[in-house]
């Protein structure tokens, strides 16, 4: 992990997500939370999140001296985070794409998503939870919009925890520019790779 930042792995657990809300009030530092099943993973709007074996499941919690509002702005953060994170894999960064308002996608078929869940813990400080699951090596059959993975395109799936590496060490380089410019270099990045 990058400096500054913990991590935690589980074989199986319910969700990284709902392991974040029960760390939210003792961890010190930002924690990365990555399992290699989940048994109630979920997405947007309480879908289940399938939990494919050789998948990316994490989640980032950490606490931000910022608004709800300002710190929301980081779904589109992790977004370029993972789609930068897939480009190492995928080596043509045009097939990747941003979907609003929380998917990447691969050749226009959706390899990845993001949950994001906040809570003002005081009048300084918002705790932030960024979700994350990618397809590496499976994707499901059957969804709202047509998925796939790195192993579905013809592209060698690498170890979760290996892209978990990569998307981590985008992570620390993005908010640390976030937190000394602004969102203005997140939306730009975040535009540039807008599907349609």
């Amino acid at each position: 992990m990058p400096p500054g930042y913990a991590v935690a792995v589980f074989g199986e657990i319910d969700s990284t997500m709902d392991e974040a809300r029960r760390r939210a009030e003792t961890f010190s530092q930002p924690i990365w939370i990555v399992a290699e099943r989940q048994t109630k993973g979920r997405g947007r709007r309480s879908r289940t999140w399938e939990s494919g074996d050789g998948n990316l499941l994490c989640t980032l919690s950490l606490h931000l001296q910022h608004s709800l509002a300002e710190a929301a702005k980081l779904s589109f953060l992790a977004a370029l985070c993972v789609a930068e994170m897939l480009d190492q894999y995928v080596g043509d960064a045009q097939r990747i794409r941003l979907k609003w308002p929380n998917d990447v996608l691969l050749d226009d078929r959706k390899a990845a998503g993001i949950l994001l869940e906040s809570a003002k813990q005081d009048t300084a400080t918002t705790w932030l939870s960024l979700g994350i699951g990618v397809n590496l090596a499976q994707h499901p059959q059957v969804a709202m919009w047509p998925a796939t993975s790195l192993r579905a395109a013809g592209i060698d799936a690498p170890h979760p925890h290996a892209a978990l590496e990569v998307l981590a060490r985008r992570f620390a380089v993005w908010l640390a520019r976030w937190q000394t410019d602004g969102f203005a270099p997140v939306k730009a990045g975040w535009l540039a790779r807008a599907a349609r």
